[in-house]
């Protein structure tokens, strides 16, 4: 019988598309038996009600999401304003080290933004962590390069190269395919596929009204500098394709800035994707990597303009794949981005690719249970190393 692990998740809702693979991973965990403790913040708390998880919530303005909120409107002023995250561990580590030595974990789970935290709380209590990584591979031998992979002035970008390689178990929420990296990957690392997890919210009715296939326009969860330009362009271009237009803004705020719309076309706060994409022709995004994975899960061939961080990484690898089309950021317009989606339209091949991906991960093992069973082997080294 497989012993059952007790496992300290170290959360945050802030980060974008950071943070529901790593709640994928811990509803998988918690269902296989195993103990899951959950450190996390108010807005992981609301997303993940009904989940079986319990989340332990850090005070209002001591969150991640409050200082990456500040942090957006300083970088407005001063563009190298450094990201919190470095405040916010050493406002939080006192309280994760103190939960982890009650709690006494076999494992700490964190991804790519709690993965500082993570660090902080392994030098104290000498657990090992894991560190589920919710885009593509980084780090040696990598096939791009880093200035590649992320936007121009992405400062970040190589403390988040090095963030990666500091699990003692990575897990990638992606595939060898969509990421070609080394071969074999450092021992320690692991492609599992994609993780997807959204809120639980019954889809609207609206949604599945007889009519023209929908088009999915999506922008950052994680509100990003001027990206209501890729909403007001992607509207524009799609005004002559018979299509119905769905636009998804997590943050209300920019609405207005849209102005009068067509009857074809919606606007809404929060939809969930899932649905939206089993009845979508195409999905015209920011090339995050959650919402390219969910678009090749459900076969959707995409037009994609990357916006920021490794979002250039992310529209690379889905073009490469032949599923995607991708429009820079700085040729972006309604002109340009329609020729993009009548492309992608009009040849076959976008859409027979994207319904060859959509079959094949469907065929695959869930990558929950990779998680499952990648983490149990994990421990059970460890277990054999620490005894021997």
């Amino acid at each position: 019988m497989k012993r059952s692990l007790r496992i300290l998740v170290l959360g945050t809702s802030a980060g974008g598309g950071d943070w529901p693979p790593l709640v994928a991973a811990a509803v998988s965990l918690a269902e296989a038996g195993h103990e899951v403790a959950y450190l996390g913040d108010e807005g992981l708390a609301r997303a993940t009600a009904g989940t079986g998880l319990t989340i332990e919530t850090v005070s209002p303005g001591r969150d991640l999401p409050a200082r990456m909120r500040d942090w957006q409107v300083a970088r407005l002023q001063n563009p190298a304003t450094p990201i919190p995250i470095l405040d916010w561990v050493d406002d939080v580590a006192p309280r994760a080290v103190e939960r982890a030595k009650s709690l006494a974990p076999d494992l700490l789970l964190c991804s790519d933004f709690t993965a500082p935290l993570g660090i902080r709380v392994r030098e104290k209590v000498r657990t090992p962590m894991c560190l589920i990584n919710a885009t593509y591979y980084l780090g040696p031998g990598s096939p791009r390069r880093l200035e590649e992979d992320f936007a121009p002035g992405a400062t970040e970008a190589q403390g988040f190269a090095q963030l990666i390689q500091s699990g003692d178990l990575v897990l990638h929420a992606t595939d060898a395919q969509f990421d070609p990296s080394p071969k074999p990957l450092p021992r320690n690392h692991h492609w599992v596929g994609t993780l997807i997890w959204e809120p639980a919210q019954e889809p609207p009715p609206w949604l599945a009204e007889p009519g023209d296939p929908w088009a999915l326009v999506t922008l950052s969860s994680e509100r990003q500098e001027n990206e209501i330009e890729l909403a007001r362009a992607a509207i524009g271009a799609l005004a002559s394709f018979p299509l119905r237009t769905l636009v998804t803004l997590a943050d209300p705020k920019p609405r207005e800035e849209l102005g009068a719309q067509a009857a074809n076309v919606r606007v809404e706060t929060f939809v969930p994707h899932s649905p939206a994409l089993e009845r979508a022709a195409l999905c015209v995004a920011h090339a995050g990597h959650g919402i390219v994975a969910k678009a090749l899960q459900f076969g959707v061939p995409m037009v994609l303009v990357p916006w920021d961080r490794d979002q250039p990484g992310v529209a690379a690898r889905a073009e490469a794949l032949g599923v995607a089309r991708v429009v820079a950021r700085d040729a972006l317009t309604p002109e340009t981005l329609a020729a993009a989606i009548r492309e992608v339209l009009e040849s076959p091949d976008y859409a027979k690719r994207a319904r060859y991906h959509r079959e094949r991960l469907r065929a695959e093992s869930p990558a929950t249970a990779r998680v499952c069973e990648l983490v149990t082997a994990f421990m059970a080294e460890q277990t054999r190393f620490s005894s021997g």
